[in-house]
């Protein structure tokens, strides 16, 4: 283990199910940011109500300044984690590209009905 982080194990009530939390020595923003992350998908119970998805908003409140020029793509991560894990349905806007491709998409297959039974009610 690096010297750079260290593990607090004298704090009970930060542990995880996935290990031991580390903090980092010099404390760095986007490493506290993820620590947090994890624990609170890990608390999440999959519905949209529940205190997880309030955490889950403040930390993405909180730190949303701390992505610098990626804030596009974390703000993107956090939208697919937040469908996953918290049951949050996030709202797209469509754009051109996709109104065109769904122009000229093939139309969906029907099942073919493939019983010999129908000829013969028939006859």
């Amino acid at each position: 283990m690096p010297d750079k982080f260290a593990e607090r194990s004298e704090n009970a009530s930060l542990g995880s199910k996935i290990g031991p939390v580390y903090y980092a020595a010099a404390p760095h923003v986007l490493v506290n940011f993820i620590q947090l992350l994890l624990l609170t998908v890990e608390r999440s119970d999959g519905s949209p109500g529940s205190n997880a998805v309030r955490i889950f908003d403040s930390l993405r409140q909180k730190y949303t300044g701390s992505f610098g020029v990626n804030s596009d793509t974390v703000n993107k991560l956090l939208d697919m984690i937040a469908e996953k894990y918290f049951g949050v349905v996030v709202q797209r806007q469509q754009s051109i590209f996709d109104l065109v491709n769904s122009l000229f998409a093939a139309p969906p297959s029907r099942p073919a009905i493939t019983s010999n039974n129908v000829d013969e009610d028939m006859d």
